[in-house]
């Protein structure tokens, strides 16, 4: 049987892999998969089941009480929790902390290696997160880590938040420093973790997109895998 293509896209928080890797998968014919969804549904069931985050044994105690499962929906990945589509709960700010917090533990990382390896293992696929590059798909045929500074990342956070809303200066203002806040925060602890940083693979291709249209940045990255000759 012929060996799928993996290509891996890492970055920080609110840098736009997301959307690049479901594009890219898109253009390409590859299975789209974020990784990030089996560590927020990690955060999901520990929230839901009042587990103290600290207590990391009690924590693995509990995953194992549950199934974790990726299903393919339009060429995405959904992340199925016990037979249930969890999604909608995942991105709340407060599982959203909780997955930063947790993916910083040695224990949940390696809990997770390898359904992340084992998804979708017959087709190729785009996947990212924050270690594909680096630890879980080592030997990618081809790496991207995807870069934003601070400023565009609070600015696309917030169109994203008051998208529907009718906030006051003050309100804007608060919520601005709050998120400038939550992201620096969020930054350090996945660069600076001890186990599997967030940094770049040293044969990744590092893109900044902060400035560049999604399409600019798209045909970066198909420039880049022709060259490597993986499409």
């Amino acid at each position: 049987m012929q060996k799928r293509k993996v290509i891996a896209i890492d970055g920080l928080s609110a840098t736009g892999e997301s959307t690049l890797a479901k594009e890219l998968a898109k253009k390409i014919g590859f299975v789209h998969l974020s990784t990030g969804a089996l560590y927020r549904a990690v955060a999901y069931v520990t929230l839901k089941n009042n587990i103290n985050h600290n207590n990391i044994s009690e924590v693995l105690k509990e995953l194992n009480k549950h199934t974790f499962n990726l299903i393919l929906k339009d060429s995405s990945a959904v992340m199925i929790v016990d037979n249930e589509d969890v999604t909608s709960y995942l991105y709340t700010p407060k599982n959203s902390e909780m997955t930063s917090i947790l993916s910083a533990v040695e224990e949940v990382r390696s809990f997770l290696i390898e359904p992340q390896r084992n998804a979708f293992s017959d087709q190729n696929i785009v996947i990212e997160g924050r270690d594909m590059g680096t630890v879980v798909f080592a030997d990618a045929d081809a790496k991207f880590f995807i870069k934003v500074n601070t400023e565009t990342k609070i600015k696309r956070r917030i169109a994203q938040y008051c998208e529907g809303k009718n906030l006051t200066n003050e309100e804007l203002e608060n919520l601005k420093n709050d998120m400038r806040i939550e992201i620096v925060e969020r930054d350090y602890r996945d660069e600076h973790r001890d186990v599997a940083p967030t940094i770049p693979a040293k044969d990744a291709f590092v893109i900044d997109n902060s400035k560049d249209g999604i399409e600019n940045v798209l045909e970066k990255m198909m420039f880049f895998l022709r060259n490597k000759n993986v499409i």
